[in-house]
């Protein structure tokens, strides 16, 4: 069969129908399916016939065209590079829709060696159908070293320029054409280079998709002049908002000196562990028991993006919604935000301390750190992690939480008060695995392996957490001191699919003790961005002067909260549900507007 389609001269021809139709069955299997299960494959070959599936030939003949100028076994070599390339290409945007529901960006390619560093998270993503991305490929190769050497092939450059114009002219005619439809009707939803990431796909296909994300990423500047009338629009958007909200300077003047501040932004907490039992033994007793004390919000939502705890970082340092394409950390690294958490406190004599388990450059924490203000930046290279073996300092990812928390409240006590210190833990991230001699609890009653790690790697958790407070206790620590506790994101619904009976709803709780001054739970609605604004709130801190795009949930008798693309009402006014959504575009304006480093 193999001599006959060299004999016949269609080898080329029968090898490129083997990539449209591999490329199109795939495109919508990995890709279409992922984003959106409106479709069957048919009604989506309808859609894409006849304009979409012209265009996505006349890319393929682009590239293919190349080799009829080659001979006969490197063509083939060339054409199971692009095999293979493709291949990569579909199953990592596969991988990363089913991460995050959307396509990647530009600056997502950057924080692929931190995305390699968590890969045990990213394998647990992993199915069989993705082997079938790959297979066929040992087949392009068993052709291309089964082609005799003794085959001549006769160069073809009569071919080579024929396709290529063909090619070139369909690809370039048929955006210019849409484009120009889509300005003439005044609607975006005939534009060929559409920001949705089903419609990317359907029109442009995932290739040209990955080539416009680059060019967009290197030639995109990140940082914008503000006009005055967007100073102006962003000035009276905040008066309003406030007005709305009532915002009002709330000031203890028998406070003679501020409170310390520990955040704990804990790995993969949700809200429904807190008060949970499995067969009647509580899997986190210290929590509970530390809420019953605090001030608790157990309907705070997760409002990350593509940066995951990073973004939780940001949200809570800055009261900013991250970036929606691209992971803030890197696309607004060395930034200077003068309103941040640390900043605002440093007007008030607070030294900031923050501090990680893992390595400084993780997540690029050290190039953002200095720009939210953070005194110091405590990493892995800062704790003793020589112990490996007797102690399993280290787990997972970086520290463990149990040595994370002895080492940290031993530093505590240089500490110069007021200080803030924001702590953020690694051990529960998925997928919760622990050394057998860490495991403090276990849950034989759960059958669901994943909810098993899950529950008891937040055991071990509690039993770290609590002896950290103990040991703050003994030490004097928490006099005078303010701890918040709340989680980074969802974790055994992020990735995973669990029953009913675990599924939260992308909930995460938030737990503000303070020496039992103030206690009681709020079922009020709110998101990580109103973190920062209520911590300042219970300061004392006048908010109604800082250009927070969250909001303080003291005072408010209805919540709302804009989470994953949706708006949670808890009963408040369709005026400040528009100055919600409008705040995202506030949000953009300023992060965009930030004065880097070498300017400020």
């Amino acid at each position: 069969m193999l001599r006959y389609l060299i004999e016949k001269k269609l080898l080329y021809s029968m090898l490129t129908l083997f990539l449209a139709v591999k490329f199109t069955v795939f495109e919508y299997y990995f890709l279409v399916e992922e984003l959106s299960a409106r479709y069957d494959f048919i009604s989506y070959l309808r859609l894409q016939f006849p304009i979409f599936t012209v265009y996505k030939l006349s890319l393929l003949l682009i590239t293919v065209s190349v080799v009829y100028v080659m001979d006969l076994r490197k063509g083939v070599i060339y054409l199971t590079g692009i095999n293979l390339l493709n291949s990569l290409l579909i199953g990592s945007f596969s991988f990363y829709i089913r991460a995050f529901h959307k396509l990647p960006s530009f600056t997502s390619l950057l924080s692929i060696p931190d995305l390699l560093t968590v890969r045990t998270s990213v394998l647990f993503m992993f199915e069989l159908k993705y082997l079938l991305l790959f297979i066929d490929i040992l087949f392009f190769i068993w052709i291309a070293f089964k082609i005799p050497t003794s085959v001549s092939y006769r160069k073809k450059w009569d071919l080579f320029v024929l396709y290529l114009l063909v090619g070139l002219s369909i690809v370039l005619f048929i955006p210019y054409r849409l484009v120009s439809y889509a300005n003439d009707l005044g609607d975006p939803a005939y534009h060929f280079y559409h920001s949705d990431p089903l419609m990317a796909i359907q029109n442009h296909s995932h290739v040209t998709y990955g080539i416009k994300m680059i060019y967009d990423g290197l030639s995109h500047r990140n940082r914008i002049e503000l006009t005055e009338d967007e100073r102006g629009e962003i000035a009276a958007w905040f008066e309003k908002r406030n007005n709305l909200l009532e915002v009002k300077a709330r000031r203890d003047e028998s406070r003679d000196t501020p409170k310390n501040v520990i955040l704990i932004q804990v790995e993969s907490l949700e809200s429904q562990l807190i008060g949970k039992s499995v067969a009647g033994r509580q899997i986190m007793p210290f929590m509970n028991h530390l809420v019953s004390e605090s001030l608790y919000f157990p309907n705070i939502y997760e409002q990350v993006m593509e940066g995951n705890s990073s973004d939780t970082e940001f949200l809570v340092n800055t009261a900013l919604y991250p970036s929606e394409n691209g992971v803030t950390f890197y696309q607004f690294a060395q930034r200077y935000f003068d309103h941040s958490l640390a900043n605002i406190l440093k007007d008030y004599g607070y030294h900031s301390v923050v501090a990680h388990g893992d390595r400084k450059s993780f997540w690029n924490r050290n190039n953002v750190y200095p720009g939210l203000g953070y005194d110091e930046f405590w990493g892995i290279e800062d704790y003793d992690s020589d112990d490996l073996i007797e102690s399993s300092s280290v787990i997972g990812l970086g520290l463990s939480d149990k040595s994370f928390f002895t080492q940290s409240a031993e530093k505590m006590k240089e500490f110069d008060t007021p200080y803030l210190l924001s702590l953020i833990t690694l051990t529960t991230h998925s997928p919760f695995k622990l050394p057998e001699e860490d495991l403090v609890e276990e849950f034989p009653e759960i059958d669901d392996r994943a909810v098993r790690a899950y529950v008891e790697s937040f055991s071990y958790f509690d039993r770290c957490i609590a002896s950290f407070f103990d040991t703050l206790g003994e030490s004097d620590l928490l006099e005078d001191t303010i701890v918040v506790i709340f989680g980074d994101h969802q974790g055994i619904n992020k990735y995973y699919t669990p029953s009913d009976e675990w599924k939260n709803g992308l909930r995460i709780p938030l737990i503000i003790y303070d020496g039992g001054t103030s206690i009681g739970t709020s079922e009020i609605a709110g998101g990580q961005i109103d973190i920062m604004p209520t911590l300042l709130d219970l300061l004392d801190i006048d908010i109604s002067r800082e250009p927070l795009v969250g909001k303080s949930l003291l005072s408010l008798e209805h919540g709302y909260v804009f989470s994953n693309g949706t708006l949670i009402n808890d009963g408040v006014s369709d005026e400040l549900i528009t100055l919600e959504v409008e705040g995202l575009e506030i949000s953009k304006k300023l992060l965009k507007s930030l004065t880097p480093y070498e300017e400020n």
